[in-house]
């Protein structure tokens, strides 16, 4: 069995954290399939801050966030694995707790639950998909103990939210995907690179500033006006904070100034009568 690394990009830890569920939910249901035809599983891994390098650090009060030393458990998630109750016809998740077990996660209702949650087994045994930030990914080919995550067949390279790189952090991010792709060619493997975005004006033009691969207009996959779905609506407020303070301040001369006025006028009617 080859590994066909899958490296989605997320541009924030917060993001990738959010993402890690949907992508094990998706990787349970596809096991579930696979070894019904005795297949090799899919593993999913992360690689951001939040990440141990090792078992041991779990006790730093760094990763106190992602994990529960007093449990040995996960925080950040719960068990994905989707649930049938045929007599009600829902669909619901476990959400049991996941046990950290040596190499790990166990969910007590049996589950497996196929998380490789250390940098060291994953430099050991890379997953199949790796939810990464652009540091991490930096990280990762500084150092040759990853140089198995860009060895052997197809990598994959989902770039998410590519409008956002622009001006220098966009031509920092620009030149580590290239950086990238120029590894894996280097150690004999082949890639393919998808950006993805929902609201990119130019998207040939985005692309391939980012990646310097040209795409034609066919190889866009935009949706169907049908399949658009209007699902709230956003609103923005913006506050000249600069401009209120000026009229505050104004308004407090204008008013001590009216003050002023009727004290003056009454004081020259007195003197007057």
């Amino acid at each position: 069995y080859k590994r066909q690394l899958l490296f989605c990009i997320y541009p924030r830890v917060r993001l990738a954290l959010n993402q890690l569920e949907r992508m094990l939910t998706y990787s349970m249901e596809i096991n579930e399939e696979l070894v019904k035809r005795g297949a090799h599983c899919i593993y999913v891994g992360m690689m951001n801050q939040y990440v141990p390098a090792k078992m041991e650090n779990l006790n730093s009060s760094q990763y106190s966030r992602p994990f529960s030393e007093e449990k040995r458990s996960l925080k950040i998630i719960q068990c994905p694995k989707l649930l049938v109750s045929e007599k009600l016809n829902l669909k619901f998740k476990c959400n049991s707790d996941l046990i950290i077990d040596e190499d790990a996660l166990v969910c007590p209702e049996g589950h497996f639950v196929p998380y490789v949650f250390t940098r060291e087994l994953q430099a050991k045994n890379p997953p199949d998909i790796m939810i990464i930030t652009p540091e991490s990914l930096h990280r990762c080919l500084m150092q040759s103990q990853y140089n198995d995550f860009f060895r052997g067949t197809t990598k994959t390279f989902v770039i998410d939210e590519i409008h956002i790189y622009e001006a220098i952090h966009g031509a920092q991010i620009s030149m580590l995907i290239r950086r990238a792709l120029k590894k894996i060619r280097e150690l004999g493997a082949s890639t393919m690179v998808i950006g993805s975005s929902a609201t990119v004006a130019a998207p040939s033009k985005t692309f391939k500033d980012l990646t310097s691969i040209h795409i034609r207009e066919d190889d866009i996959i935009t949706p169907n006006e049908d399949e658009l779905v209007e699902s709230g609506v956003e609103y923005f407020i913006f506050v000249n904070v600069a401009y209120c303070k000026h009229e505050e301040k104004m308004e407090e001369i204008r008013s001590r100034g009216k003050k002023r006025s009727n004290w003056s006028d009454s004081w020259y009617r007195g003197r007057v009568a």
